[in-house]
């Protein structure tokens, strides 16, 4: 686990709940995701805190997640998961209930790489698998469901043109410089 990924006290998935009230206890087993956006939360806090075993074990099973374990780790260790924003969840006028097999979450996950902030804009699908909510794949283009996307870890992540300078404040949030942290 790199320096900036440390366990929180809020919760990285920008929940505004304590880490051990929100995604914690996905990540530790105790609880499985009730809905597509609790599991899309908890696996970006898993990016975010250095987690790529439940990474892994919360896609499915289809995508055989284990063959590309090494994306996924340098997507945990290498990247400074900075700011998750939520866009919008389908089904959303309602509950999720048992009958409900699919659901969809938009979302913008802000990182830094390299010392270069991006942006992952996605609309991501869950299905369940043997009862539990799995992530199966994505569309990059919100307004063109029709083509699927490769694992996020495989994707290449859109960059922006925010510069912040070495000794700013870290934007992950953590309190620290730039430099020290991210940087």
């Amino acid at each position: 686990m790199t320096e900036h990924q440390t366990t929180p006290e809020r919760c990285p998935c920008g929940s505004q709940r304590a880490f051990t009230d929100c995604c914690q206890p996905l990540l530790s087993g105790a609880q499985q995701a009730a809905t597509p956006e609790a599991l899309m939360r908890s696996r970006y806090s898993a990016h975010a805190t250095g987690n790529p075993e439940y990474v892994i074990a919360t896609y499915h099973s289809s995508r055989h997640a284990a063959e590309f374990r090494e994306d996924i780790e340098q997507a945990c260790h290498d990247v400074c998961w900075q700011s998750l924003e939520i866009v919008e969840t389908t089904p959303a006028s309602r509950a999720i209930t048992d009958d409900d097999q699919e659901g969809w979450v938009e979302f913008i996950a802000h990182f830094s790489e390299e010392g270069h902030p991006g942006q992952l804009h996605e609309r991501s699908r869950f299905v369940r698998e043997q009862g539990l909510w799995r992530y199966i794949d994505g569309t990059m283009n919100q307004h063109d469901t029709s083509q699927t996307t490769q694992p996020a870890e495989r994707q290449t992540p859109v960059r922006n043109s925010v510069n912040v300078g070495r000794n700013d404040p870290c934007p992950c949030g953590s309190g620290k410089k730039y430099k020290k942290c991210c940087g």
